[in-house]
Parts: structure tokens; C-alpha cells; sequence
């Protein structure tokens, strides 16, 4: 502690312990700034670390093919593109059409049963491993009719059949082997013919009555 002179109009005690000069001011100033600065910078690092943990990655949307089988042509159509290829219904086009959509990897191949023309491409792909579901066509037409696509072409067809594995994610079932097939073809051709045989058995005692 000093005491002030008379002479110079102050008569107060200073205490010297605690006074600072100017310098020392400004380096304390820039000191506390530094270290607001660094805080600052920290928590902002943090928020962005938050913010990349919370961000999910982008899932890419799965690849599904879609194929409208007739009694002479083979319409293929891939979900993602609006690309359609059609190939021959013969054994060469099969064997084409097969090998052009395993190449492409796809989640499912969604093929509409069409009185068993569908089969011969269904076991050709399912021996390339590509999953196939074979879809009842009155679940095509009712999608058809829920996403209002009402215009009917093969190409159409096959894109809607590409679009209904999309949405609809129908459950991939094995196909029957050809044992299996040929037998249920048999017993299909079978009752066929008993119900000719009754519808003829009919006329003829109406004939005769």
C-alpha cells in the first residue's frame, strides 16, 4: 500500500498488488479472445459430428425386371430405366433373354402366369439363379387399376410388371421342378377332359329327350 501526496488532490490508499499496466491488459484481452475462439471452434466440431452420426446413407433402390410373355415375343423391362428389349419365344430367345437378365442382377423377375407359356423362360432363369416370382394376373390388373395405368401393350405390360416387384415386393417362391410340372400339366389336361366328357354326355341326353 503507498499513500498519495497532498500535493497531488488525492488523499485515497492504492493498493499496487492488483494494478496492471496497459500491455498486460491487452495480452490478458487477447488471451481470454483466443480461448472463446477455440471454444467456439470445438463446439462446432462437435454439432458436426452429431450431425454425421444422425445422417442415414442413401439406400439405393432395388433392380426389378418385369417381362410380358406372348406366344411369339418376350417383352423385358428393367425398374430403373425405361428401356425395353423383346426377344423371340423360341429357344434361342429364351436362352437370350435369360442371359441378359442375369446380367443385370435383379432383386426379382416378376413374370404373369400365362397358361404355362411362361414356364420354359421361368426354369431357364431359375437356372441362371435369378429370383422369379410368377404373378397371378389378377393381381396385376389390380395394381394396374390402383396406380391408373390403363393403356395394354406388351412393352406397358412389361413395365408394369417391372414396377409391381418394386412396390409390391411379391415373396420369391421356388419354382417345381420339371417332374412337378409335368405331372400338375397332366392332371390339368385331365380334368379338362372330363368336363368336355361331361358337357357331351349333357347334349347328348338332351338330344335324345
Amino acid at each position: 500500500m503507498i499513500e498519495c501526496l497532498p500535493e497531488s488532490g488525492c488523499g485515497r490508499s492504492i493498493d499496487l498488488r492488483y494494478t496492471e499496466t496497459v500491455g498486460q491488459r491487452g495480452r490478458h484481452a487477447q488471451i481470454s479472445q483466443k480461448a472463446r475462439i477455440v471454444v467456439r471452434v470445438n463446439q462446432t466440431r462437435i454439432m458436426q459430428g452429431r450431425a454425421k452420426k444422425k445422417k442415414k446413407p442413401m439406400t439405393k433402390e432395388e433392380v426389378c425386371v418385369g417381362v410380358d410373355v406372348a406366344k411369339s415375343t418376350l417383352d423385358v423391362a428393367v425398374s430403373d430405366s425405361g428401356e425395353t428389349r423383346q426377344f423371340a419365344n423360341d429357344d434361342e430367345g429364351i436362352s437370350q433373354a435369360a442371359r441378359y437378365i442375369a446380367s443385370l442382377k435383379p432383386a426379382r423377375v416378376i413374370i404373369e402366369a400365362t397358361g404355362s407359356l411362361e414356364m420354359p423362360l421361368a426354369a431357364a432363369l431359375q437356372a441362371d439363379n435369378p429370383p422369379v416370382v410368377v404373378i397371378n394376373p389378377r393381381q396385376v390388373r389390380d395394381f394396374a387399376r390402383a396406380t391408373g395405368i390403363l393403356a395394354k401393350t406388351d412393352s406397358i405390360d412389361a413395365r408394369l410388371l417391372a414396377l409391381f416387384g418394386v412396390r409390391i415386393k411379391p415373396e420369391i417362391r421356388l419354382l417345381p421342378g420339371r417332374n412337378a410340372r409335368e405331372m400338375h400339366n397332366l392332371l390339368t389336361r385331365r380334368r379338362q377332359l372330363i368336363e368336355m366328357l361331361t358337357a357331351e354326355r349333357n347334349r347328348l341326353l338332351q338330344a335324345v329327350q
